[in-house]
């Protein structure tokens, strides 16, 4: 990816290219510039312009060998064009790698973000813009062996806060006792015991020897 980098103030070595075109610009540029014919930073952009189409890319580079239009044009069947604006923007995004904690959240830049729990102990690859980080509603993107897999938004403490959860009671005991069932209190007629000696016949015996 790609992110904005500032050298430290006053140490031009640090950005070579740069200055040494500067000082091209100053030489070949602003020393033939005549600045009572500029009326507007409009015509100062349009005369800029045209010396670059003019002087700059034609003029024989002394590192090159060649101009730069000559140059770049000797490599142009190697530019490649994107038919997916989105895939160009986001390939050059600044990419960071995380490991998604088991709760699906993961730091960056001090600032928790959350994705989806399928995600959760894995290694994922983070490409995103500087810039998101401070808008909480701009989610990051996640990609895993160079495809996007899904994305990330930043943790709403306030929201979490609100969610109703189950409360924490004592799990149920469960029934170990694996053996019989308990029997009813009142016992079925069947399963009434009969006495080994019946007083009702033992009454009519009597009776009958009295008569």
């Amino acid at each position: 990816g790609c992110t904005l980098l500032h050298t430290e103030p006053f140490a031009p070595q640090a950005k070579g290219k740069v200055e040494r075109f500067f000082r091209t610009v100053r030489m070949r540029f602003l020393s033939r510039l005549e600045p009572d014919r500029i009326k507007s930073l409009e015509e100062l952009n349009l005369a800029f312009w045209q010396w670059l189409e003019t002087d700059y890319q034609r003029k024989t580079h002394s590192a090159l060998g060649m101009s730069p239009l000559d140059y770049f044009m000797s490599q142009a069947h190697a530019v490649k064009m994107v038919s997916n604006p989105v895939f160009l923007d986001e390939s050059f995004l600044l990419r960071v790698t995380r490991k998604i904690n088991h709760d699906a959240t993961f730091p960056l830049d001090n600032i928790l973000y959350e994705t989806d729990q399928q995600f959760a102990g894995t290694r994922l690859e983070v490409r995103y813009e500087p810039e998101w980080l401070g808008n909480p509603a701009r989610p990051v993107l996640l990609y895993k062996d160079g495809l996007k897999v899904g994305e990330a938004r930043q943790v709403d403490f306030y929201a979490n806060a609100q969610l109703k959860r189950r409360g924490r009671g004592r799990p149920a005991l469960k029934n170990t006792d694996t053996g019989p069932e308990d029997k009813p209190l009142t016992p079925s007629i069947s399963e009434i015991p009969v006495p080994a000696v019946s007083f009702a016949e033992l009454l009519k015996s009597e009776e009958a020897g009295e008569k």
